[in-house]
């Protein structure tokens, strides 16, 4: 998969997630890496870093995308707050809706299928 070094190439769908510290962030993560890896968004030009940081080739690729889809862990909504100060409208998936607590969840490669699956089925 290509890293955040890539800013060509065909621009569909770009997926943004939540990395925070808490274990809904954790989570959020580890489905973004999910559904980029089996192809449901590409995986250069998505990192929400860039987006805070202002990098313009990165913004103008967000702008650009036929669909961004942002996936928050909480409902502070970080991911997707970002992604909407560059004037970008995201489709939102965020896992405190999806029925997960923060605290309360134990990080397991069933947890993130269950979570996959739910996110593809809504295609």
């Amino acid at each position: 998969m290509g890293c955040c070094n890539n800013v060509t190439g065909e621009n569909k769908r770009i997926l943004y997630s939540c990395s925070g510290a808490c274990d809904l962030g954790q989570a959020s993560d580890l489905l973004g890496r999910k559904l980029r890896e089996s192809g449901y968004a590409q995986g250069a030009c998505s990192c929400l870093a860039s987006i805070g940081a202002g990098i313009q080739a990165y913004v103008a690729k967000a702008k650009a995308a036929e669909e961004v889809v942002c996936i928050d862990g909480c409902a502070i909504a970080c991911a997707s707050k970002m992604i909407e100060k560059i004037d970008v409208k995201p489709k939102i998936y965020t896992l405190t809706k999806m029925g997960l607590s923060n605290g309360k969840i134990e990080i397991s490669e069933m947890l993130i299928n269950g979570l996959y699956n739910q996110i593809i089925k809504d295609k």
